[in-house]
């Protein structure tokens, strides 16, 4: 009897053909062999198409899919789930590598615990126009965990969220079987459409590993990536974002103080992050825009809901303050200021994210 397929990896293909090879590659080394790979070619101008067909006459365990029109990310995840064979299917981005060892240590995971979904870390390795990584950040959870309750691994959830786990759909390995009985799909919605589908996954799911490893390399270009783009409504997709986050807390019977302090802090990143990107050109804002702007986050329900608990502590402790105690002007000008740090001094400033508060 032929062997159930355990992995799919569903990598949807659009204008990656620089690194597109090395991405299929990455998982074509693995030390685990049951696996195969899901190529969604999303309608791409370039030489991926082709690519992706060689690719699959070169390896039995590869399939090509094409779209005959470009659909977008969502839809192209989407349409992998149709074809996917494999018990766990994770959705690697195109652009990205893996360590050759990462699906043998999530099987290892699984045979000590079947769980409906497993979780591991990062690196975000930042890249020069060259395409030469100049800076490595490793990302990882701080502990192994193995839950096998709802009640169990719900807490975790917010966790996931504050060490920036629970919003991506390219570090997790999950039930197919769950999804399908769920009719998940991603939403065509930028930006956000891996936490909205995350937080729909863990809705109803009952069994969770999380490893302490960072075996995905997430590369951080200087150019092309959509979170290097530029995203008029980022504000309204993170609030939506946060609004979420807080309602499955809410439903779980979870959102206590602590939870909303979590909560509170991710959206004042969040508001900052805002703040920072109506200072693009792009945003068309001048000064008085910027500050009607701000009057409006101030007069939001999720701000008056959330921002009573704001901490104040830690290096971002200034900002936060100023935010929390309403301080238009103190907080425009914080945002100039880390649009300036963010365009003159990129490194800098992915090196202080990682030690936020």
């Amino acid at each position: 009897m032929e062997e159930k397929v355990l992995f799919s990896v569903i990598m949807p293909v659009y204008g990656v053909e620089p690194y597109l090879q090395k991405a299929v590659e990455s998982v074509l080394a693995q030390t685990e062999k049951n696996y195969e790979i899901v190529l969604v070619d999303d309608a791409s101008p370039d030489n991926c198409p082709a690519m992706c067909d060689r690719l699959a006459a070169e390896h039995e365990n590869i399939r090509a899919v094409h779209h005959e029109t470009n659909r977008g990310l969502s839809a192209a995840r989407n349409t992998g789930l149709q074809y996917a064979a494999g018990e766990y299917v994770t959705f690697m981005d195109p652009d990205d590598y893996i360590d050759p060892d990462l699906l043998e240590k999530v099987k290892a995971s699984l045979e000590e615990n079947p769980a409906d979904c497993v979780v591991f870390g990062m690196k975000e390795d930042y890249c020069n126009a060259a395409g030469e990584t100049v800076k490595t950040f490793e990302i990882v959870y701080g502990s192994e965990e193995r839950f096998s309750t709802a009640d169990e691994l719900r807490p975790a959830a917010i966790r996931l969220e504050e060490k920036t786990f629970y919003g991506y759909a390219w570090n997790k390995f999950y039930k197919l079987q769950h999804i399908r009985e769920e009719g998940l799909l991603f939403e065509t919605v930028t930006l956000i459409e891996d936490i909205l589908f995350n937080i729909a996954f863990f809705d109803h799911i009952t069994a969770l590993n999380i490893l302490n490893i960072a075996p995905y390399h997430y590369m951080k270009r200087t150019s092309g990536s959509l979170t290097g783009r530029f995203v008029k409504d980022y504000y309204e997709l993170h609030k939506r974002r946060i609004s979420a986050l807080l309602e499955q807390q809410k439903a779980w019977g979870l959102a206590d103080d602590e939870v909303k302090r979590t909560l509170a802090n991710l959206y004042a990143r969040y508001i900052f992050s805002a703040l920072q990107r109506n200072c693009d050109k792009r945003a068309g804002m001048n000064g008085k825009a910027r500050r009607a702007f701000l009057r409006g986050v101030f007069a939001d329900g999720l701000f008056a809901e959330l921002s009573p608990f704001i901490r104040l502590g830690g290096y971002a402790g200034l900002l936060y303050g100023a935010l929390r105690r309403k301080h238009t002007t103190v907080c425009l000008m914080f945002g100039r200021a880390i649009y300036l740090v963010k365009e003159k001094l990129p490194i800098v400033f992915a090196a202080a994210k990682q030690k936020r508060a």
